[in-house]
């Protein structure tokens, strides 16, 4: 299936994947801007084919992310390098923040988390030990609590504020906080099958 020009914009999207040999035939065609944009709502790793000015084009940049997170690995890292374009590929897809250097960014990190508070797991590592971004996480999504490090799924505070956001995180915690009355009801109470 060929890709639709720009005249063509009612023409349905080739179903499947572009590949390779479909991508070096329209290759000349991608240092046109709109061209680009429609390839990459297609398969958003035609980016790399695009010239670095395109790559640096912040919508035909959000349109390739939109379409395969991978794609941000190809984006200019004049993009890559912005938070507040880090912040909107991560709105679109939570996964673009393994490949940002920003994941280490603790406040970084926090502003996105009531994006989806499970982008955690693509956080730097270090960041499932921080108390700040942790309780932040757990306590809007307390299944997160099973992604955090050892040392504060035994924490008090940390657990609480897990199970009054999803009573089902209790599973995460140690045996020794699990049999602790007070966790085991605010559990129930938030969702009584705890």
């Amino acid at each position: 299936a060929a890709l639709p020009t720009a005249a063509d914009k009612h023409a349905p999207p080739p179903t499947g994947p572009i590949r390779r040999k479909h991508v070096t035939e329209v290759a000349p065609g991608l240092c046109d801007r709109e061209l680009l944009l429609e390839a990459v709502q297609v398969a958003g790793t035609v980016l790399e084919f695009a010239p670095k000015e395109l790559r640096a084009d912040r919508e035909v940049a959000l349109e390739a992310i939109k379409s395969e997170f991978r794609s941000f690995q190809l984006v200019s890292e004049v993009l890559t390098a912005d938070p507040d374009f880090v912040y909107q590929a991560v709105a679109l897809r939570c996964a673009v923040l393994q490949f940002s250097p920003l994941r280490s960014d603790a406040s970084f990190v926090r502003r996105c988390l009531h994006l989806d508070p499970e982008l955690l797991g693509h956080a730097d590592p270090l960041l499932l030990d921080n108390d700040e971004v942790v309780r932040q996480a757990v306590q809007h999504h307390g299944n997160v609590l099973g992604l955090v490090s050892r040392r504060l799924r035994g924490e008090f505070p940390i657990v609480l504020a897990a199970v009054q956001s999803c009573g089902q995180a209790l599973a995460h915690a140690p045996a020794r906080l699990r049999g602790v009355r007070e966790l085991a009801l605010a559990a129930c109470r938030q969702d009584g099958i705890a």
